[in-house]
């Protein structure tokens, strides 16, 4: 039987999106399909709103997927980026403009710094939490028995290859929908790591291989050849944490200094009271000066000659406001 909200799928059970990485678990896949269900519900509000004189199909199209993306982008710089690097670095990297990343003066194509892929951004390890709770019907479900981590199709499949019904996620537990008996919480960031994800289940351990995702991580800063935590902050003319209130002794390689993705969990979580609520000033600097310079370039695309800061949500949101729009607005938009 069809699975309703599960990403759209071929006989074989393969998913049919752009990006197949979006369906390696089910969180990820599920987010996806959220964000497919918001297009169409902006083409049917597009469409209730037309007056009488529909645009064209191509026209409906390219209206809906700007529309859809500049909301997005809101939610990720106004909603996500604060909550991720800080409200007062977001702030300065919105409105005063970047300071590092200039990737204008290196390419005449944008790219992601590997500061950002090999390091900075791979924060997120240490947000995943052990357990994880889908819908009021399953609760406390282990990471990596989350449909999709691992073999599949497996008995949470159903018959299109995708997750059967029972495993479709309760908004309430992900988002603020209001009802906050529900919300779970990320863990902090710092350098604490989730115990399964010393042993990834889908890993054939070897000497070249390890199972361990920090020690995987280590290893690609060190093939990266990544500058150190120490030599990045210096770069961004900041006083770089030392190897004693970072917590470690002795480290070969990189001139005895410490690794920058190790140091970017260790700074934040000795950034703020509390500390790891979230990035400190050098993996917030990198984060969002990435993020804010991708989306300067689809921005400046879709609302050129009109300023970017000043474009504000079109949309209503769940109480029929319009001006701010947050994710909790977008998973429950309807038409």
């Amino acid at each position: 039987e069809k699975n309703d909200f599960d990403l759209p799928r071929n006989r074989q059970g393969t998913a049919i999106i752009g990006d197949p990485r979006n369906d390696e678990n089910l969180l990820v896949s599920q987010i996806h399909r959220a964000l497919l269900g918001f297009h169409n519900e902006v083409v049917k509000h597009i469409l209730n709103n037309a007056d009488g004189n529909p645009p064209g199909n191509k026209d409906l199209f390219e209206e809906a997927r700007n529309t859809v993306t500049l909301h997005y982008h809101w939610i990720v710089l106004h909603e996500f980026l604060p909550l991720i690097v800080g409200e007062e670095m977001a702030a300065d990297v919105i409105v005063n403009g970047r300071k590092f990343f200039k990737w204008e003066d290196r390419s005449d194509r944008p790219f992601i710094p590997v500061e950002f892929g090999g390091a900075a951004y791979r924060m997120g390890h240490t947000l995943i939490r052990e357990t994880y709770n889908l819908n009021d019907a399953i609760q406390g479900l282990k990471l990596f028995d989350l449909p999709f981590f691992g073999t599949c199709p497996r008995q949470d499949c159903g018959e299109s290859g995708g997750p059967s019904e029972e495993y479709n996620l309760d908004w309430n537990y992900f988002f603020d929908l209001g009802d906050a008996t529900k919300l779970q919480f990320c863990r902090r960031v710092d350098a604490k790591i989730a115990k399964p994800l010393f042993e990834l289940p889908f890993i054939h351990r070897s000497q070249d291989a390890p199972d361990s995702l920090p020690e995987r991580n280590m290893r690609r800063g060190r093939t990266l050849k990544l500058p150190s935590g120490q030599d990045i902050a210096e770069a961004m003319g900041l006083s770089p944490l030392s190897n004693a209130q970072l917590g470690i002794d002795q480290i070969n390689g990189l001139g005895g200094k410490a690794p920058l993705w190790f140091y970017i969990l260790k700074e934040s979580a000795l950034t703020g009271d509390p500390g790891g609520a979230h990035l400190g000033p050098v993996g917030g600097r990198i984060v969002a000066e990435t993020i804010v310079g991708m989306i300067d370039v689809v921005r400046d695309a879709i609302l050129a000659p009109n300023d970017p800061l000043s474009w504000t949500p079109t949309l209503p949101d769940r109480d029929g406001n319009i001006g701010k729009f947050t994710m909790a607005d977008l998973v429950c938009f309807k038409a």
